[in-house]
């Protein structure tokens, strides 16, 4: 019976985490048409399951994402590289992510997709928005 109530909570959480990183992504101008707007998505639901997947981004995470979409793995970095730039180039990451999220993005420096991608677990698991 336990059980069940703590795998319903999961399954709340994991929605309400679905929901948080979509709105943040389209409020920074990360929109759904991009590829890397569902790649990124995914990302970050994946290094919430698994932590320690932060750490070998490129032998752990890109992996796994490739391997649920279907495409290489360059693919991924790629595509989440230009989902990244896409945001920073228009400002909103900036605007955003400093004044509501405690960001620490500076005008010149454009975030890693690992720093991205951490930025993004730290809001879904420390916001309420």
């Amino acid at each position: 019976m336990y059980e069940a109530i703590e795998n319903c909570l999961l399954e709340e959480r994991y929605s309400l985490g679905i929901k948080k990183i979509s709105e943040f992504l389209i409020k920074i101008g990360i929109y759904p048409k991009l590829k890397g707007f569902t790649l990124l998505l995914y990302a970050v639901l994946t290094v919430l399951k698994n932590p320690e997947s932060i750490h070998s981004i490129t032998t752990t995470l890109y992996p796994t994402v490739a391997k649920a979409f279907g495409v290489s793995v360059a693919c991924v970095e790629r595509n989440m590289r230009n989902a990244i730039e896409t945001a920073y180039n228009s400002g909103k990451l900036q605007e955003t992510a400093n004044r509501f999220y405690g960001g620490n993005f500076k005008k010149y420096e454009k975030p890693t997709n690992g720093e991205f991608i951490s930025y993004m677990v730290s809001i879904v698991k420390f916001s309420t928005f």
